[in-house]
């Protein structure tokens, strides 16, 4: 059974406005795209970690959105400031790890994986991948949409949860996605021509018009192939680049000791390689003018900002991945949970701090929310 999208998700948020209770139907038309507002988090959704306990006493986490008390509506959205150029594959897996916590989402809401061309704070060409939960029909309608439209849709049954790739090959973006508890071969659900192909894209997750108690999780996010720009990058720019090729390699790391089968030399091997380009990236930092005036005005008791507060961060940053080597070292898979929480608790946190301070005006203009982080 495949059915269609109840609606494009870029008509899903605008203004933040629900979408149409209709009756499901296996193969609605696509609807028009139409422009949005910024996508800055509605004040009614809600993020963190999510924990689920497996059986063997291991915990899977996850990042979790969802809607505060009695909310409906809530949308949230994430997409980091890093570069895709040329080939490139992006692959994340997205759904529902809380039964108690589909009653907000059933036929509603939309989650799931996006390609935005780097422009605006809304960009107005996007490719994706998305799901709706489905209570009824008991399982996930995967569909892919973009500002040119819908393109394709799978539905998996009895599915809670899937893998998703987005690969770029030459002008085009293929889709593809599997049951992640099932796992096996990847099912292609659409290939979308790109429109500007020769501009830079990134990478983002979220989810629209999440009602209260609904709650929806994404993990193994990571960007495992992926070209360099043909144009002159500003060093600030190299700058955080590099630091988020170190970051999905720290999650690379927090996803080898998640869940069961934790495989602690696959996270150190992650953590090794962080921290290699971590050193590379604070080299970067410090050669920047700015740097050097700002250590200047701390000497004078003024506060960091730009790239001397960046360079602060990553100097944390690189500390706390020592210390998860050792702690790894030392413990085995044992370090799993003391791991990931200074990754989620900690790390996250600096990261923040180390993208306001390196953002150039130009990548700025182009965040969700109009420049706030």
């Amino acid at each position: 059974m495949t059915q269609q999208p109840a609606s494009s998700p870029r008509r899903a948020v605008v203004a933040l406005i629900a979408l149409p209770l209709i009756a499901i139907a296996l193969a609605a038309c696509p609807g028009m795209v139409e422009e949005v507002p910024e996508k800055r988090p509605s004040t009614a959704s809600t993020e963190g970690i999510g924990r689920v306990k497996n059986a063997d006493k291991s915990l899977t986490q996850f990042l979790a959105f969802g809607a505060g008390k009695k909310a409906t509506n809530a949308f949230r959205f994430f997409r980091p400031p890093y570069d895709l150029n040329g080939d490139f594959r992006v692959e994340l897996t997205f759904g529902i790890y809380d039964e108690r916590k589909t009653a907000g989402l059933d036929g509603k809401t939309i989650f799931g994986l996006e390609i935005d061309r780097r422009s605006t704070a809304t960009p107005l060409q996007f490719y994706g991948c998305f799901a709706q939960f489905f209570s009824v029909q008991n399982g996930l309608n995967v569909f892919v949409s973009s500002h040119n439209g819908n393109h394709g849709a799978r539905f998996f049954a009895g599915a809670r949860r899937v893998d998703v790739i987005a690969e770029r090959s030459g002008d085009a973006i293929t889709f593809s996605a599997r049951d992640a508890d099932v796992g096996g071969t990847f099912q292609a659900i659409a290939t979308v021509p790109m429109t500007s192909p020769n501009d830079p894209h990134n990478p983002g997750l979220g989810a629209f018009n999440i009602d209260d108690p609904g709650q929806v999780g994404f993990t193994n996010f990571r960007i495992p192939t992926n070209g360099t720009s043909g144009a002159t990058l500003a060093p600030q720019h190299v700058a955080l680049n590099s630091f988020y090729d170190a970051c999905f390699a720290i999650l690379e790391a927090s996803y080898a000791l998640n869940g069961t089968g934790a495989d602690p030399g696959a996270a150190t091997a992650q953590l090794n390689a962080a921290a290699t380009t971590l050193d590379a990236t604070i080299a970067l930092v410090e050669a920047l003018p700015a740097v050097a005036t700002a250590v200047v005005a701390k000497k004078k008791k003024k506060k960091l900002s730009g790239p001397a507060l960046a360079l602060k961060e990553l100097q944390r940053i690189r500390k706390e991945v020592a210390k998860a080597l050792k702690k790894i070292d030392k413990k085995g898979a044992k370090a799993s949970r003391s791991v990931i929480k200074s990754v989620t608790k900690k790390m996250v946190k600096s990261a923040v701090k180390v993208t306001d301070g390196l953002l150039t005006d130009e990548l700025r203009e182009t965040l969700a929310g109009g420049g706030e982080l």
